[in-house]
């Protein structure tokens, strides 16, 4: 099992329990060696558990604790009974007992409404000299989720993580650690502690996890709930709900250090903030003038100074003398960016708190921002971070960082647009900037290299399509706004397939990992790669729709998709992404106008307060509830009156409903308060709008107009407008009967016996890699076969749209043997499917490499880029030398190997966000004792870019080896990996 210890560390399993005796308002448990344990009874779904080792005085003081409620909360705590039997003694609630084996001493919690365990300890606690571990079962089909912002992956099945901030962005990285996961067995964990942790989730061993940290008492908190929603709810009753940002925040902002931007070395503390605002001032008309507006700024990004809370109060003034109509409506505000590097968690949130109390005093919301965190962050700050510019893979490591952040109960978070280094590619600048305009904060971060980081850094091609997606961000604010209220309650903004499609177990996998849903209504599918057809065209596999009874709808080309198939070989122009509506949704424009896209029952609640205040808090906000049930043909539709009030709401609004559907209606039955009221219809919207009441029957609508200069697009709605005078008494209804939408759409694939079965269906050997294989089949000519494409069942998930006879298969999982099978398709016509074939994909080309590594080096590096993140195996982190090399002094690399191996390779990752430090010229010696070295090659010249650099070190026999460094870009010497592999 996953251990840290030494070899003279001591280690203490909790002995057996002997008594449980209940206090005042805990649990004392009493065990064999004298260790002391108090269980508290928060709630009916929260138990907090403290155990203290043998030779502790007492229990433990959290003075800052990152939890509002530590103890028993009284009415749930005496309605708590505690049985004992000959094996266990179990305290129980309403719904669940905690039940706590006397020999050995193991804690699990059982749901007695649905009669299964939620959670079972494996083993005792372990306490390690300075750690305590928690070993628990794992069963086949649990996983694993939470644990802040792990770049690279969110679903942490079979993996292990580390909570504990690296400082860094990227594959491998760990940019905002929050000490809580969850699992889908229905309970979650949230360790009451500021000590770093490393947790296995069945890395070393799939039948159990081990959750580690290094403190010596144990304090853990056990949180349950049926779903992630609740369990996430559950854990903000102990540490606070989220910030809800004020509304502006969803619009763009920017993100620099203004303040040496135009002081040069002047003392003069006057001109000094004269010229800070003139910098601020000419960014914001540059923005204004490009037609980029922005709502917020903050233009001393990384300051060293210590927090003034008049630096906010002095920029909010500014702002409404001085900048752009966005921010002048946004009043008094707090934004600010920690330096947190090597802070210590406890200190994060510290620092955080006493910022946020005081501004606390405001009515505004408050709005803090910093890089990383701690559990509890959610509370007092939103999370940002840079990251590296210009490349696919940071793309990928954004998503599933996004999505990892979101399970950890922290939905307020955004990424740079085009990152914060690095950069250049604009079809990265532009794909990037399209998925972003889909997540909680959208902004810039410029200034931290020579290439400009703004929407219109590019030609006026991409600075137009940017342009596009920007205005539909504006469109979109208010569904955004929704999401922002939704997220109080354990519903983040965006989600994986899985929170939203728990029955599937294929969106638990890694396959899914770079899509997400907005919400309950829109799905992205990132373009996260350059593959192109002969038209230029992106190529996009591996999309997949959930959900076999869902409809989903292209909402920029109308073009309707089934749902519970991958879709692949699917072509987007560089102005489309991949974007899908879920039928059945409902997504609101405003408090009183939605586009429903009717399927079945749906039901949503619309919801506006002033967007700037907290007076939310005290009940200042509206909502109005939308109901649509489309059953038989008959669609019925119900708007509730607005329920509350706040500040400017306006009672006489209009409600405008926009049903999308397959034809013109036959008849509209509306109703205001039971009484039938007359739709006058109209030939377009604008006559509508001049109208009291009326409906428009629009066919090819375009629902984002801001792209109909790209696309013709073919929805047909029908845009209804209701006249109230009070929004507050007015119930509607309509009824549209003979309706109908997506009915066009074939669900589920015909068998047809005249379509043949493809042949030679096979894996190609040579194909196989560890994530991709490439499979051919063939077909006999006829007239209809030249129209024909494929299915392809990969492990029970069907991949569609494939044509030609040959394919290959990405982002599978290494070394893992797959099933499949092969069908021809034509139209909604299939024919039967082919013999399974298998095959299993390669071993991870890491397994081969040397992983105990030492290296030093002979010239000095930087604090923050160390010579060990050259061996750390994690992409994200990058070495940099201090000291320059030269012609009488290179830079001599040490590299000593545990063991004499036989080698293959050697492999140079340069670093990637600019070329400082590549590497141009280099040799190599050899030595198999460590000792005595000699010369293997003549020196390598090397090009200057962020290519891989391959060493071909075949039959190399090698102990240690030195690399001799004579000449890099800059004069200083750069990387991000060196790796040395086996010989298979």
């Amino acid at each position: 099992m996953t251990s840290v210890l030494k070899d003279n560390q001591k280690q203490n399993y909790l002995s057996d329990l002997c008594q449980v005796i209940k206090k005042k308002d805990y649990y004392e448990l009493i065990f064999k060696n004298n260790e002391i344990g108090k269980l508290y009874i928060i709630n009916d779904e929260i138990f907090r558990l403290v155990i203290q080792p043998k030779g502790k005085e007492e229990l433990p003081s959290v003075p800052f604790s990152c939890t509002k409620i530590k103890q028993s909360q009284k009415d749930y705590f005496e309605l708590s009974k505690l049985l004992i039997t000959e094996e266990t003694f179990i305290i129980r609630n309403q719904r669940y007992s905690l039940r706590i084996q006397k020999k050995p001493a193991l804690i699990s919690i059982f749901d007695e409404r649905t009669n299964h365990y939620r959670m079972k300890q494996k083993q005792p606690l372990l306490f390690q000299d300075n750690c305590t571990t928690e070993t628990l079962t794992q069963n086949d089909n649990e996983f694993y989720f939470g644990c802040g912002m792990q770049n690279g992956h969110f679903s942490h099945k079979g993996n292990t993580v580390q909570i504990k901030n690296t400082n860094l962005t990227g594959l491998g990285a760990v940019a905002c650690p929050i000490n809580l996961f969850w699992s889908t067995a229905g309970f979650s964990e949230l360790r009451n502690t500021w000590s770093n942790g490393i947790y296995d989730f069945g890395q070393q061993s799939p039948s159990y996890s081990s959750i580690m940290h290094f403190c010596d008492i144990f304090d853990n908190f056990y949180i349950l709930g049926d779903n992630p929603a609740k369990l996430l709810a559950n854990y903000y009753q102990i540490s606070g709900q989220p910030l809800f940002l004020p509304k502006f925040a969803l619009n763009l902002g920017y993100i620099s250090d203004l303040s040496s931007k135009k002081v040069d070395d002047t003392s003069d503390i006057a001109i000094h903030k004269q010229n800070w605002l003139t910098a601020i001032e000419d960014k914001i008309k540059l923005f204004a003038k490009k037609e980029f507006p922005l709502s917020w700024i903050i233009p001393d990004f990384k300051s060293k100074a210590a927090f003034d809370i008049n630096s906010t109060k002095n920029l909010s003034d500014y702002n409404i003398n001085f900048g752009s109509e966005n921010l002048k409506d946004n009043g008094t505000f707090g934004i600010i960016q920690l330096p947190m590097n090597n802070t210590d968690n406890l200190t994060i949130i510290d620092n955080l708190r006493n910022m946020h109390n005081q501004l606390d005093h405001q009515n505004q919301r408050i709005w803090l921002m910093t890089n990383n965190g701690w559990a509890g962050i959610h509370t007092y700050s939103a999370t940002v971070n840079g990251g590296v510019g210009g490349e696919w893979e940071e793309l990928s490591a954004q998503i599933t960082s996004f999505l990892g952040l979101s399970l950890s109960g922290q939905p307020n978070f955004g990424n740079a647009l085009d990152g914060e280094y690095g950069g250049g590619n604009a079809q990265v600048n532009l794909r990037d900037l399209q998925w972003k305009i889909f997540t909680p904060l959208l902004f810039n971060m410029d200034g931290e290299g020579n290439i400009e980081k703004t929407p219109f850094a590019f030609n006026n091609k991409i600075t137009k399509i940017n342009k596009a997606y920007f205005n539909l961000r504006k469109r979109l604010t208010y569904y955004l706004y929704n999401l922002l209220k939704q997220a109080q309650d354990g519903f983040p903004m965006i989600r994986p397939l899985c929170f939203n499609f728990p029955r599937e177990t294929y969106n638990y996998t890694t396959r899914v990992n770079k899509e997400f849903m907005l919400g309950d209504s829109l799905l992205i599918a990132p373009i996260t790669n350059g593959r192109e057809n002969h038209d230029g065209l992106s190529i996009k596999d591996n999309i997949y729709l959930p959900d076999d009874r869902t409809v989903w709808i292209d909402p920029f080309t109308g073009k309707k998709f089934p749902g519970g198939l991958s879709y692949d070989q699917l072509t987007f122009s560089s102005w489309h992404l991949p974007v899908f509506i879920k039928q059945g949704s409902i997504i609101p424009n405003n408090l009183r106008d939605a586009n429903i896209f009717p399927c079945n029952q749906e039901t949503a609640i619309l919801y506006d307060d002033d967007g700037i205040s907290r007076q939310y808090q005290n009940e200042q906000f509206a909502t109005t509830k939308i109901d649509s049930s489309l059953q038989n043909k008959t669609l019925v539709i119900s708007i509730a009156a607005t329920q509350g009030d706040f500040d400017k709401l306006d009672l006489q609004q209009p409600t405008y409903l926009t049903i999308f559907t397959d034809n013109h209606p036959q008849n509209i039955i509306a109703k205001r308060n039971n009484e039938v009221i007359n739709l006058v219809e109209t030939n377009d919207i604008d006559t509508l709008d001049d109208q009291t009441s009326g409906f428009s029957y629009i066919a090819n609508f375009n629902l984002w107009p801001e792209f109909s200069e790209y696309t013709q697009s073919n929805h047909n709605i029908i845009r209804i407008k209701l006249v109230s005078q009070n929004i507050k008494q007015d119930n509607f209804e309509l009824t549209i009967n003979n309706f109908t939408y997506c009915n066009d759409v074939q669900m589920h694939a015909i068998t047809d016996s005249a379509l043949i079965i493809p042949k030679d269906f096979e894996i190609m050997p040579k194909s196989v890699t560890s994530k991709s294989m490439t499979v051919h089949w063939s077909n006999i000519p006829t007239p209809i076969n030249d129209h024909l494409t494929a299915d392809i069942e990969l492990n029970g998930i069907i991949h569609t749209n494939i044509s030609g006879n040959i394919f290959t298969l990405h982002e599978l999982q290494s070394n893992t043997r797959y099933c499949l099978r092969i069908r021809n398709r034509y139209l909604n016509k299939v024919s039967e499917w082919s013999e399974n074939i298998t095959g299993k994909t390669n071993p991870d080309p890491l397994e081969y490499a040397v992983k105990d590594i030492k290296i030093s080096a002979n010239l000095e590096s930087t604090l923050e880029m160390p010579l060990e993140s050259l061996i750390d195996f994690c992409p994200a982190s990058e070495w940099l030398s201090k000291e320059k090399i030269t012609t009488n002094n290179p830079l001599v690399l040490t590299i000593n190997f545990d063991q004499i191996y036989k080698l293959s390779r050697m492999v140079y990752i340069p670093r990637s966000r600019d070329h400082k430090g590549h590497i141009l010229k280099i040799r190599i010696a050899i030595s198999k004792d460590g000792l005595n070295y000699s010369e293997w090659s003549a020196p390598y010249d090397w090009n200057d870019d962020a290519k891989n650099k391959v060493i071909g070190l075949r039959d190399v026999v090698a102990k240690s080896i030195k690399l001799h460094i004579t000449d890099a870009v800059d004069g200083v010497v750069s990387g991000k990996e060196l790796l040395f592999f086996k010989a298979k």
